[in-house]
């Protein structure tokens, strides 16, 4: 009995800081549709949370990209809600003849448009959710909607992230800027590369961002006027494995060497979810980029990082990861009530990185840093 307690008392400390799936509905023009939502469990009905909304691929469920993409796995240590719409039948443009669960392609007087739209007022009526903080992204066809999303309600959206997906041809869009991550493989067998390519092209003219791109492994990045203009295009390699035997998917470790859940996480990071509250760009620092909490003072090849308001006190790790979670420098120091965290003589190439400070096993600090 005593074995039998204990089993159970472990299972519950594993399990992820989130209370369960709970699958809700919501009439849109006398249809029900249907959805998943992850709510952490430190929200308690106070304080402003952000929103995450990600959308399947054709013939997927809200269940199943849920079950791999995992972002309840950060909500409570980011402070986000999640959602996982299900889409209704359409055509398959895979299968001519058949239908499958999925997302119209249309970009007007479109059931999915409007079901998006109501569902975004439905949670923020019903949750603490700050409207500036609302994110969304999706896979393949789920990417395809991110990108008409982008367009036909961008200006209800903080940002978007479609993954292995691209709307070529988006008109008539309402937001005059939006911060965009895309994460695709020109290996895919089912997307055609032109399309993503040329959705990739649109938001890069649609921001106005500079043709020639700062280049950070397998990202380009796109910057514009601001910070919320730029456009992050990433096109990695594909490598079937066991795990993952289709370049048409949703990368993840062991397979990869990087969690597409934590690019995209880090990118909506950089543009207001969680807590963090900007990103320092060094020698081109834009106006409200900078956080107050970090400075930055780059010497010859070197930089030095000077962090304050925060309450670690005793052995703390800093790190500081590249876009795709490698960390490229580490350093352990312990700290005095009140004490300045500064990290010395650091020297990383230009880029986007995240340092992130843990106190045991509690993360205090999670900022961007963008060096160029």
């Amino acid at each position: 009995m005593h074995r039998i307690s204990l089993l159970v008392f472990i299972i519950f400390l594993l399990l992820p800081a989130c209370i369960f799936a709970d699958d809700r509905t919501i009439e849109v023009n006398g249809i029900t549709r249907e959805y998943i939502i992850d709510i952490p469990a430190n929200y308690n009905g106070s304080g402003q949370f952000g929103l995450i909304i990600c959308f399947h691929g054709l013939t997927g469920t809200a269940g199943n990209v849920r079950t791999y993409a995992s972002f309840y796995q950060f909500g409570a240590q980011d402070n986000f809600i999640t959602v996982y719409p299900q889409g209704l039948q359409i055509d398959n443009p895979l299968s001519p003849g058949t239908t499958a669960t999925g997302w119209l392609f249309e970009l007007t007087n479109s059931r999915d448009i409007e079901f998006a739209d109501m569902l975004i007022d439905t949670l923020l009526e019903n949750y603490q959710i700050d409207p500036s903080k609302v994110f969304v992204t999706g896979i393949s066809n789920g990417g395809f909607f991110s990108d008409i999303l982008g367009c036909k309600l961008g200006d209800r959206l903080a940002a978007i992230a479609p993954v292995i997906g691209g709307y070529p041809i988006l008109t008539g869009c309402v937001s005059d800027i939006l911060p965009v991550f895309r994460l695709v493989t020109m290996e895919d067998e089912l997307v055609d590369t032109n399309f993503v390519i040329a959705a990739n092209e649109f938001w890069v003219s649609h921001n106005d961002c500079d043709q020639s791109p700062a280049v950070d492994g397998i990202c380009k990045r796109y910057s514009g006027n601001s910070a919320n203009s730029e456009v992050i295009y990433c096109v990695y390699e594909c490598k079937k494995s066991t795990y993952q035997p289709s370049c048409h998917t949703w990368p993840l470790p062991p397979s990869y060497n990087f969690s597409t859940t934590e690019m995209v996480l880090d990118f909506f990071r950089i543009h207001g979810l969680g807590t963090s509250t900007g990103t320092q760009h060094v020698k081109n620092i834009r106006a409200g980029s900078v956080p107050a909490n970090l400075k930055v003072v780059r010497s010859g090849k070197f930089i030095n990082t000077y962090i304050t308001g925060f309450s670690a006190t005793g052995p703390v790790t800093a790190e500081i990861d590249d876009i795709l979670g490698r960390t490229v420098f580490t350093e352990k120091i312990n700290l005095s009530a009140g004490e300045e965290l500064v990290l010395r003589n650091v020297q990383i190439k230009r880029g986007l990185y995240f340092i992130r400070v843990k106190s045991g096993m509690t993360r205090v600090v999670n900022l961007p840093l963008f060096l160029y």
